[in-house]
């Protein structure tokens, strides 16, 4: 699956708006305010997560004169573990957060309860063409423990250049407290050393629920001609990729 890369599952979310100019106003004040996303950075499944507006008449690549019947949010994000778990953990955490962040979203339902919020991310879902992550086998807890393991090892490393400058020291005591030094370190460390590798294998189950997810998605690609998203094009204006997406 394109959306699959090692441990990392990749969502893109194309999501239609009313008002871009209300959205943009709110994304300022975030930014302005950088506390009202504070618990996003706490959710350790996440590799990234990032909106972007794009107005109904500035589609990066159209043609002049082309327009959307709406301003658009542009809604992407890398994460570990599977998309109902994601989206779940969303809902629970971020609610008022992501309620801000899609308000005027066209039939955006709020994000709890949390059915009806999967349902509108699944229906403005685009699957990636092709997905790189450069850490494929490594989830995000397995790099934060990585970057603990590395500072414990340049710890180590600069006490053994201060054993083996101080000349008072002999080749025993120097061993001794270096071994001292290394078990404490590794007492602290046990908990946090990363384990990498391929993911685990999705239970039968939740594989279930994937493909019902998608044959979903094939139903709305085959109704994209009877509702939802149309391009306005002016006259001599040519027809834009996006278009594709009728479906949203």
């Amino acid at each position: 699956m394109s959306n699959l890369a090692g441990k990392a599952y990749a969502l893109t979310v194309i999501s239609p708006m009313r008002f871009t100019w209300l959205n943009r106003l709110i994304f300022a004040a975030v930014r302005l305010l950088p506390g009202a996303l504070s618990t996003l950075h706490q959710m350790r499944i996440i590799h990234f997560a990032r909106w972007v507006i794009l107005p109904r008449d500035r589609w990066p690549g159209a043609a002049k004169g082309w327009r959307t019947r709406h301003g658009y949010m542009l809604f992407a994000s890398n994460f570990n573990n599977t998309w109902d778990t994601y989206l779940d953990e969303f809902s629970d955490i971020l609610a008022r957060s992501l309620d801000l962040l899609w308000y005027q979203g066209v039939g955006f339902p709020r994000s709890v309860p949390s059915r009806p919020f999967k349902h509108y991310i699944d229906h403005n879902t685009v699957d990636a063409g092709h997905y790189y992550n450069a850490t494929p086998g490594h989830a995000v807890r397995d790099i934060h423990h990585a970057f603990h393991v590395r500072q414990a090892i340049d710890t180590l490393s600069r006490h053994l250049d201060v054993l083996e400058a101080d000349a008072t020291l002999s080749e025993r005591d120097r061993e001794q407290q270096f071994r001292e030094r290394f078990h404490a370190a590794w007492r602290t460390l046990q908990n946090r050393l990363p384990t990498p590798g391929p993911a685990p294998q999705v239970a039968a189950e939740v594989q279930a629920l994937n493909q019902a997810r998608r044959d979903r998605i094939a139903r709305l690609e085959a109704l994209k001609g009877s509702h939802g998203f149309q391009p306005r094009v002016r006259a001599g204006g040519s027809d834009h990729p996006a278009a594709s997406h009728a479906e949203l």
